[in-house]
């Protein structure tokens, strides 16, 4: 007579512990403050000593925000415009471009600019998946639960691909944007042109 208690006590621990994992994520994940710099949030110590099992998902989400914070960005809500021509909001966090000849690197702020042509496994990108890969690493949540180096890291490649996919996204949206920019622009000099001819036969009606 006690399978009901025992499982509505396990069921409602699996929940506090999910609870507690979820507020973890919160208060663990790391920012970018304005020297560039990552700062970790801090770890209430009631649960340092807990054994908390940080899952996929978890650990997807951390990754996500340290990742957007070493390429100095984070999600906003934005207009992007569909390929049916209408304006829609979105969450998105806007990419940097790769560097290309002439253009600073910022790694000295702590900033990196991933070449998003180019896979994780790439060497150009070496630097950026070790550097999200160690400051993951570092966030309490993840120590606390004694994450796996590889799955870390797996994580990390995992969201890389995310992140080249947005980056072919945004450029194609800027440039669907631009077409469209370029096609009000001409259809308004279009409407002028009209106006002022038509304003000049009226005058010319009104001359006669």
């Amino acid at each position: 007579m006690t399978v009901g208690p025992v499982t509505e006590s396990v069921a409602d621990f699996r929940t506090q512990m999910s609870n507690i994992s979820s507020k973890l994520i919160e208060l663990s994940a790391p920012v970018l403050s304005d020297k560039g710099q990552l700062v970790y949030g801090v770890q209430p110590a009631i649960v340092q000593n807990s054994n908390i099992l940080l899952t996929k998902a978890d650990l997807a989400k951390l990754v996500k925000r340290t990742a957007l914070a070493l390429v100095g960005t984070k999600e906003q809500s934005t207009k992007v415009l569909t390929q049916n021509g209408f304006y829609c909001s979105r969450k998105f966090a806007p990419l940097p471009d790769p560097l290309t000849g002439g253009m600073p690197s910022r790694l000295s702020l702590g900033l990196h600019n991933p070449n998003w042509h180019r896979t994780s496994s790439h060497a150009s990108n070496g630097d950026f998946i070790s550097a999200v890969v160690a400051a993951v690493s570092c966030i309490p949540v993840v120590v606390t639960a004694k994450t796996p180096h590889t799955m870390v890291v797996a994580a990390t490649e995992q969201y890389f691909n995310t992140m080249r996919q947005n980056y072919r996204i945004q450029t194609d949206e800027e440039k669907r944007a631009g077409k469209e920019n370029k096609r009000q622009s001409d259809a308004m000099r279009m409407s002028i042109k009209r106006q002022q001819k038509a304003q000049q036969q009226l005058a010319l009606l009104s001359v006669d």
